[in-house]
């Protein structure tokens, strides 16, 4: 992924120091949205893909917020990141069910 990317092309300067990659789990549609917007995220297709039909079930955008946080925290991990910084914006459930899964 780009944080991978980053990381290794730091190495490749010179750069030593830790780099964590921040999590943020998706917590709403609408939320999430506005945010990558915001800091014009670039979003792969097949995860706008998967919340299209779910956009308006606030639960079901939560489920799938702690699961694909939970796919990116164990791939990370599995790719040598000493750690992650997880962003909870006050909403500690999906950070928790990722740190559980």
């Amino acid at each position: 992924g780009n944080f991978l990317k980053f990381v290794k092309d730091c190495r490749n300067i010179g750069i030593t120091c830790p780099i964590l990659p921040g999590i943020m789990p998706i917590q709403s549609y609408g939320g999430f949205m506005r945010m990558t917007g915001f800091c014009k995220t670039k979003v792969p297709q097949d995860i706008l893909d998967k919340l299209e039909p779910i956009k308006d079930n606030p639960d079901a955008v939560k489920a799938y917020g702690i699961h694909l946080g939970t796919q990116m925290c164990k791939a990370l991990i599995d790719a040598g990141t000493p750690g992650l910084h997880m962003y909870s914006l006050n909403q500690d459930k999906a950070v928790l069910g990722i740190l559980n899964g």
